[in-house]
């Protein structure tokens, strides 16, 4: 069955000030990459995943530094790969102590059990990257 019209809609801000979201903190790193490169696929309206994944490849030191110099409290990083992600992983790990982040994708065994050491705040940042 398909509708025509939308019975209700809301919002991040009407989320996050009624409680059912939490409030966003966001900070814009440069990480000296061109994605002026990167082809625009028209079949998925998407950018190619292969070419962003080629480009951003070397950004993991960068985004490593940016959680040093800019976070506060938990963090969630989006990563633009699944190898850049696992090495971000790898070095806040080494520059913060063993269990400071923890890697998810769409083929984490145990995510459920990982996400449920984030909300605890056993683990402070939380990547992931190619999730469905």
């Amino acid at each position: 069955m398909a509708f025509d019209d939308i019975l209700c809609e809301y919002n991040t801000l009407y989320g996050i000030e009624h409680g059912y979201l939490s409030p966003i903190e966001a900070c814009q790193v440069n990480l000296k990459y061109d994605l002026g490169t990167v082809q625009y696929r028209e079949d998925t309206g998407d950018y190619d995943a292969a070419d962003i994944a080629r480009v951003m490849s070397g950004t993991a030191a960068g985004i490593a530094e940016a959680y040093t110099s800019n976070a506060r409290g938990q963090t969630i990083i989006f990563a633009p790969s699944i190898e850049e992600g696992k090495n971000v992983t790898a070095l806040l790990n080494s520059q913060h102590g063993a269990s400071t982040a923890a890697f998810i994708d769409g083929t984490t065994q145990n995510r459920g059990r990982l996400l449920e050491a984030y909300r605890l705040g056993l683990i402070k940042v939380t990547l992931s990257a190619m999730l469905s």
